[in-house]
């Protein structure tokens, strides 16, 4: 073979791949939604970036981005199971190749490619977040799933820091590993960027985020400030609903974010009763909060109910009054029975420690009758409650107790037996 021959043959015979021809091929391939091979090609073109083209960095990174976003959602899209436990990472790596992307682009070329591409991606990372957040629940390993869950929580910021959703969520997940520092600062954002930058349409489950800071104040004793989230929470829901029927909107929209406002505004009221209940320095405020809202929703039972406890301390009458109110409205329901029963149980025990303490014989006597005047306005409706409830172990001791103290000894005994047979393992 001549020198000639041999140099043409030399130069006709393929050539090398360079990493900025796999930056060009596997453009080419997303372009084409040929994702596999646009993923093999960029991420070799990745592997090393400083052996790019200095213009070629930060397009191989978004390409590269673009196609793992791209898979995912193609096999999201065809319900494609298999394909997506492959990919179940996608999102993950989809954000980490858009940074990268950000990162290296000095230009700014991509700046619009990548507000779209991670605009496209958030929703996926708070679905990630999401679903693990709620796998937790019935996990073996939920501390696992909740680590997992904060990952994407993570993500989900990062791919979006002035979205309150994010921060709401990864605050939510903080409150279920228990912790609550981290859990306020990402929940106190969170409301902060809704107030600050509200969304187009109004998002009444917003008011979660006030509900859960509540959640956290009142852990920590702090019932004042408890209280000051779901009074903002409450007043939020007010003004986005104004908000919300101001602006035209699609009526399944309207149905259902009416439907969600309503569940919110109850869910933050209950816990506003329920602090309240349980805050003794609030007691003035109970009162009155709890009036108006019996007044409100008079066919409340548990409302009635926790009303009259209440009461009990300082009212006895109005607190029974709630309660009989209670019994008319669900009498199936063993809570107002045995709670009025307590009550004039418990009103009977204040009058005979009266009776121990007094010297007057007259006095005396007069103060047992009334002992046995409440233990029998006591009797049928523990009667009642044992109807309810069969297997309830201090219906049959205040039963016992009570027909004992009425001379009733043959029915004592039976409440003496049914007691013990429940102590029986």
């Amino acid at each position: 073979m001549s020198a000639l021959m041999l140099l043409l043959t030399l130069l006709s015979g393929p050539a090398l791949a360079s990493p900025d021809t796999d930056v060009t091929s596997g453009v080419v391939a997303a372009q084409k939604s040929d994702w596999t091979t646009a993923i093999s090609q960029l991420s070799a073109a990745t592997a090393d970036p400083s052996a790019l083209a200095e213009e070629n960095v930060a397009k191989a990174w978004f390409w590269l981005g673009e196609s793992r976003l791209g898979a995912f959602r193609e096999a999201g899209a065809a319900a494609d199971t298999e394909r997506l436990a492959t990919l179940s990472s996608a999102p993950l790596e989809a954000l980490d190749a858009f940074e990268h992307a950000r990162a290296t682009d000095t230009t700014h070329r991509w700046d619009s490619s990548l507000e779209r591409s991670l605009k496209q991606l958030e929703p996926l990372l708070l679905q990630g977040a999401l679903s693990r957040m709620q796998e937790a629940q019935t996990s073996t390993s939920s501390s696992r799933a909740l680590a997992d869950a904060r990952v994407w929580a993570d993500a989900a910021v990062r791919c979006s820091p002035g979205s309150y959703i994010g921060h709401s969520l990864r605050g939510q997940i903080g409150m279920k590993q228990g912790r609550n520092d981290e859990a306020a600062a990402d929940l106190n954002k969170a409301a902060e960027l809704y107030i600050s930058a509200p969304p187009e349409s109004p998002d009444p489950l917003v008011a979660y985020v006030h509900h859960s800071l509540a959640v956290i104040r009142r852990s920590a004793g702090d019932i004042d400030g408890a209280l000051g989230w779901l009074d903002q929470g409450l007043t939020l829901l007010e003004q986005e609903e104004a908000r919300g029927a101001a602006s035209p909107t699609a009526a399944s929209d309207e149905e259902r974010r009416t439907r969600q406002t309503s569940v919110a505004r109850s869910d933050l009221e209950s816990l506003r009763l329920d602090t309240l209940l349980n805050a003794p320095t609030h007691r003035e405020r109970a009162l009155t909060t709890f009036a108006a809202a019996v007044e409100g929703q008079p066919n409340d039972y548990m409302l009635r109910v926790a009303y009259a406890q209440l009461l009990m301390p300082t009212d006895t009458t109005a607190a029974a009054e709630q309660l009989e109110a209670a019994i008319a409205i669900d009498p199936t329901q063993v809570a107002g029975a045995f709670n009025l029963a307590a009550l004039y149980q418990n009103e009977a025990a204040r009058l005979a420690q009266a009776a121990n303490e007094t010297e007057d014989p007259e006095e005396f006597n007069q103060l047992q009758e009334e002992v046995k005047f409440m233990m029998m306005k006591a009797r049928p409706h523990f009667e009642t409650a044992w109807a309810l409830d069969p297997t309830n172990i201090s219906v049959a001791r205040a039963l016992e107790q009570i027909t004992l103290t009425l001379g009733d000894d043959e029915a004592a005994k039976t409440w003496r037996a049914r007691r013990e047979t429940l102590l029986q393992p």
